[in-house]
């Protein structure tokens, strides 16, 4: 498992790590504060699926806190950057709802609340997936792609921080 983290081109150097580690907090924090929520029905819970699905994205963002720590750093160049984040948070949070991955979308409250960094923590069985055979593509047959081929295709198109 990583942590991938999607940060605001003009946080550079330590800054961009610093965004990172607010992210790593906040995704933490996010699924924590769901599944302790006072508005859950504790009694319900085997059919309360928002919270069983808060419980599995806390349980992998927590395995992978525990067992790996490896962070992936990206950087998110574009000339409106906080729109891309934002986007880039919806469409990942899309992709990985039905697979119970957990994402999250940091606002530095410094920088008047922009978008700086976007997380996500991914199984190697996504970051490791095989792209689309090239002459598949050169063929015109369609593209089969799974939620887990966009999600890699997303970190794929992104550089490494410097």
């Amino acid at each position: 498992m990583k942590f991938f983290s999607f940060v605001n081109m003009y946080f550079v150097g330590i800054h961009a790590g610093i965004q990172t580690a607010h992210a790593s907090h906040a995704m933490e924090t996010k699924y924590r504060k769901a599944v302790e929520s006072p508005n859950f029905d504790y009694e319900r819970i085997p059919t309360n699926t928002k919270y069983i699905d808060a419980l599995v994205r806390l349980d992998n963002y927590r395995r992978w806190a525990d067992h790996y720590q490896t962070i992936n750093v990206k950087k998110v160049m574009a000339a409106d950057v906080h729109q891309t984040l934002q986007y880039l948070y919806d469409e990942l949070t899309r992709l990985c709802e039905p697979l119970n991955l957990p994402t999250v979308l940091w606002k530095e409250p410094s920088a008047n609340n922009c978008n700086t960094a976007v997380g996500v923590v991914l199984p190697s069985e996504i970051y490791d997936v095989k792209p689309p055979r090239v002459v598949d593509i050169a063929l015109g047959l369609p593209e089969p792609y799974t939620d887990e081929q966009k999600i890699k295709q997303i970190i794929d198109s992104y550089k490494m921080a410097t």
